[in-house]
């Protein structure tokens, strides 16, 4: 389990989702200058764009592993990557939870459940593209719901939940939702193995 863990890269994973709280606390209110391609222009803050970094992190892990060795483990991977998943979304959210309290800052629940939301994306494109096209496709989310996922009078759509504020129950439910549909592909579907040359 240990060697699992190393080739995971677990402590850089861990030091990516304390860094990104830490992180998103000071600059997490400060706007970042995306084009809007529809609706009105609401503002994208830094704090709902970073929480992708451990998602990020977690798929370089789980691209470091030799596919056609892990195809043949007698260990359960799947199940292992998708609770490896679940372990660093709960991390991500308790972390935040905990900055939370002590800073009592929005930002906070913002990046907390924005990082359940990623490393479920990551999980489902891992699923389906593997984990190197996954890292492209989950931190391309945040960004085109920036420039498409805004209404006319500048409030978020229902659907763009990492643009929901932290206070919204619909934006926590559609990011455990975005988890739980993660682990549910990790759990019954592979990517083709890629073999290396």
């Amino acid at each position: 389990m240990i060697w699992w863990l190393k080739i995971r890269a677990a402590w850089v994973l861990v030091g990516t989702v304390l860094a990104t709280v830490g992180l998103g606390l000071l600059m997490g209110t400060a706007k970042l200058p995306l084009p809007v391609l529809t609706g009105g222009s609401g503002s994208f803050l830094i704090g709902q764009l970073i929480p992708v970094l451990p998602a990020a992190i977690f798929l370089y892990g789980t691209g470091r592993t030799d596919g056609r060795l892990e195809s043949i483990a007698a260990h359960p991977m799947r199940a292992l990557d998708a609770g490896w998943g679940l372990c660093i979304a709960i991390f991500i959210a308790g972390t935040a939870g905990c900055a939370y309290l002590l800073a009592r800052q929005e930002i906070a629940i913002v990046i907390g459940r924005d990082g359940l939301g990623y490393i479920g994306m990551a999980l489902f494109f891992a699923a389906l593209f593997g984990p190197r096209a996954a890292a492209g496709l989950t931190t391309l989310v945040p960004i085109v719901l920036a420039a498409i996922g805004w209404q006319a009078d500048g409030r978020p759509h229902p659907w763009a939940w990492p643009l929901l504020p932290g206070t919204s129950v619909l934006g926590l439910l559609a990011a455990m939702s975005v988890l739980t549909l993660g682990m549910c592909f990790t759990l019954v579907w592979r990517a083709p193995i890629q073999f290396r040359r």
